[in-house]
């Protein structure tokens, strides 16, 4: 996976032309984070980097090979198996900054 760097959260942020507020409450961090990411003061996490960036390119990640294979969702068994799957958590994070808008 590509390491986000301070001047690519800020572009990311232009390219979605949403303010460092706005960029901090669809990821669920403080926007003081946010701004720490921007100027390089700290490490930005890069899954929720690159969930933004999937929001700019409207590229939704994929569930696992298992959900996709599925023939009929039962959702008390999906909801088990999101605490375990990154990548299911993923999709279904994207959906919720997706919700955010």
């Amino acid at each position: 996976m590509h390491r986000y760097t301070a001047e690519d959260v800020r572009l990311l942020r232009k390219t979605l032309k949403i303010t460092q507020e706005r960029a901090a409450r669809l990821l669920g961090i403080s926007n003081n984070t946010w701004i720490r990411w921007e100027r390089g003061e700290f490490e930005c996490d890069q899954e929720a980097v690159n969930l933004l960036r999937n929001l700019a390119e409207n590229l939704c990640p994929e569930p696992c090979y298992d959900s996709r294979s599925a023939k009929k969702i039962d959702w008390p068994d999906f909801a088990r198996h999101l605490r375990a799957c990154n990548e299911c958590k993923r999709m279904i994070q994207y959906f919720a900054m997706l919700a955010k808008q």
